[in-house]
């Protein structure tokens, strides 16, 4: 009766172990149980053993599995998928978000998250991150970024932000790509989603991308962005990513992007 409740053999033992234990509990008082349900203890006190009440218990216990068992897939709107400063979150459980080193988080054209191998997350509290073929973007709990004016990050389910080998990316004024020593693109709680080596960039509020022989993201539609100590994407189809200072995270911890082996994003 409790297998379907539980997607894994651990929770089913665990449900098992509890079932046990509290039959095993109640082993001396057995002769004083009614028809009715109601169990009388030595001390006084009745106990009405309901299994309905039991069986939800169980059931919202296998619900908030994921919650404790691998990520956090969703906080505030923006997803969170890093694990508590592990280096390898895509390790856990059964979801894996990097296969040769980009994401595979597209399932015949729309993401699925898959967390503790059945979940598929964008029907859950507030994340949606693909509709037919393309990205909707949650940002702060809004999915409309492309449609208030300032940004388009996807065109016909993958990301134009290259333009002549040329972009250029700002995060909070510094590159924030590096969580925790991992290269999963997390910064403030806010997803980068990798699609065959595309990247979709979050930025904070106002976007204004020129396709002019390069990319200039303005933040806050006010700067041009690679003149201010940030980032430098690409150069010549390769990727120069600033890590504080550092134009070599690739070779650091995890990570190296691929875009069909020369060019990420």
């Amino acid at each position: 009766m409790l297998k379907p409740l539980f997607s894994d053999e651990f929770s089913l033992g665990r449900a098992r172990a509890f079932c046990i234990c509290c039959w095993e509990w109640l082993r001396p008082h057995r002769a004083a149980v009614h028809p009715g349900g109601i169990c009388e203890l030595p001390t006084g006190f009745a106990v009405r053993l309901h299994v309905g009440e039991l069986q939800t218990r169980l059931t919202h216990g296998s619900i908030i599995l994921w919650f404790h068992y691998s990520m956090v897939l969703s906080f505030c709107g923006p997803m969170i998928l890093w694990f508590y400063g592990s280096v390898i979150p895509w390790f856990w459980d059964s979801i894996i978000l990097w296969f040769y080193g980009f994401m595979i988080l597209w399932i015949y054209g729309s993401m699925v998250l898959w967390f503790c191998g059945s979940i598929t997350m964008w029907f859950y509290i507030s994340m949606v991150l693909s509709f037919c073929g393309s990205v909707i973007l949650w940002f702060y709990g809004s999915m409309d970024l492309w449609f208030y004016g300032t940004m388009v990050l996807w065109f016909y389910g993958f990301m134009i932000l290259w333009i002549c080998g040329s972009m250029v990316l700002w995060f909070y004024g510094s590159m924030d790509l590096w969580f925790y020593g991992s290269m999963d693109l997390w910064f403030y709680g806010f997803m980068d989603l990798w699609f065959y080596g595309f990247m979709i960039l979050w930025i904070y509020g106002s976007v204004v991308l020129w396709f002019n022989h390069n990319v200039v993201l303005y933040f806050y539609g006010s700067m041009d962005l690679w003149f201010y100590s940030s980032m430098i994407l690409s150069i010549y189809g390769s990727i120069v990513l600033w890590f504080y200072g550092s134009m070599s995270f690739w070779f650091r911890d995890s990570m190296v992007l691929w875009f069909y082996g020369s060019m990420v994003l």
